[in-house]
């Protein structure tokens, strides 16, 4: 119980983090940035904790490596994400005043 309540508090707050991200960033673009990366660091600290918790378990050799897989896995992904949310979107401002043939 003690460690479910740990990772609900985390939630807690990354979600009082949110809110005060929304009203304080007014610029789109740095608050997708921002709120990106948040996100990133909150999925990394909880898979670490989580793996920290089965590590800490006496697990056979198969499920540390299946913990190991999931670090290598959460790891990577977040990785894949911060490079796509780098790159470049095309943003329409307004539509074309040309009439369709």
């Amino acid at each position: 119980i003690y460690h479910g309540l740990i990772l609900i508090s985390i939630l807690g707050i990354l979600y009082l983090l949110y809110k005060f991200i929304y009203r304080v960033i007014k610029n789109p673009k740095l608050e997708k940035y921002v709120l990106g990366y948040v996100g990133l660091i909150s999925v990394w600290v909880s898979s670490i904790y989580i793996s920290y918790l089965y590590f800490i378990s006496d697990l056979t050799l198969l499920e540390d490596v299946l913990v190991g897989i999931f670090i290598i896995w959460s790891l990577s992904m977040g990785v894949f994400f911060v490079i796509d949310l780098k790159k470049a979107r095309i943003q329409i401002s307004s539509v074309s005043a040309l009439r369709s043939v």
